[in-house]
């Protein structure tokens, strides 16, 4: 599965932060409807171990294959082994993904950075290498970056030989609609209280007979861009998924909180 095919419901379900509990919520969260899980190898805010339990518990008790489900993760420079440093970068992030790869059960089907390296040249080394680890099969699908805002630098990314599927990034940020370029907006628990003072999300909200924070995911969707959902009870996770349908949308529904979320995320 690519992540362009992932379009029913086109969200996915953020695991950070979730420790002990990831496991469970990741299986409530598929038997919900959920399609697509995020994690990383930051090993602090995230348990790629516990995801690979949650994907083992789903084939074997509910028939859930690998094939059917849509898994992202990252390689964090940060958060690795001080002991690596003399490695080079293509070491350092095959190391990483042969790590995620035996947690997960199976080679991820997106791998993104999880941040820009120092300079722009480290950074295109390193998508140098995670394209040549698609091409080895060793990353299913789709590559990218997360947190990188300059469309200049992604062009010249793309213009040096990078290949760059997704961006990831905080809520509102850039959006490369119209492009071939996928985005994913993380939408952390702390925007609940946007969404909730915002008239026009509110009032599409009313209009759609849904929460503002499912009404936000449907803009989002509406948009072209797939939101990263932080939701951490049963309750949460399938008021998410009921957000499913927006076929009757018009651009009349949506532009107001469009217009309305810009000026609202430059003020966090």
């Amino acid at each position: 599965m690519s992540l362009s095919s992932f379009n029913a419901p086109g969200i996915l379900f953020d695991t950070a932060h979730k420790g002990q509990k990831t496991t469970v919520l990741i299986v409530k969260a598929i038997l919900a409807g959920f399609a697509g899980i995020d994690v990383s190898a930051q090993s602090e805010y995230y348990r790629e171990d516990l995801v690979g339990e949650a994907l083992d518990f789903l084939k074997r008790d509910w028939n859930y294959w690998r094939d059917d489900l849509f898994v992202q993760t990252k390689f964090d420079l940060e958060a690795e082994d001080p002991a690596l440093a003399e490695q080079t970068i293509e070491q350092r992030i095959r190391y990483s993904l042969e790590k995620s790869t035996q947690h997960l059960g199976g080679p991820p089907d997106s791998y993104l950075l999880a941040q820009e390296l120092k300079t722009p040249e480290e950074t295109l080394s390193a998508l140098l290498v995670l394209k040549q680890l698609v091409q080895e099969g060793k990353i299913l699908s789709k590559i990218g970056i997360r947190t990188i805002y300059s469309k200049h630098r992604i062009d010249w990314l793309l213009s040096h030989g990078a290949q760059i599927d997704i961006i990831q990034s905080p809520f509102g940020s850039s959006n490369f609609q119209g492009s071939a370029l996928k985005t994913i907006w993380e939408t952390s628990m702390d925007l609940d209280a946007v969404f909730s003072r915002s008239d026009p999300i509110l009032s599409l909200a009313k209009a759609k007979v849904m929460t503002p924070k499912q009404a936000m995911y449907g803009v989002c969707t509406w948009m072209g861009v797939t939101p990263l959902c932080d939701v951490a009870d049963e309750p949460s996770i399938k008021a998410a998924i009921r957000m499913t349908d927006i076929s009757s949308w018009t651009l009349a529904d949506v532009q107001p909180v469009i217009d309305s979320f810009r000026e609202e995320t430059c003020r966090l």
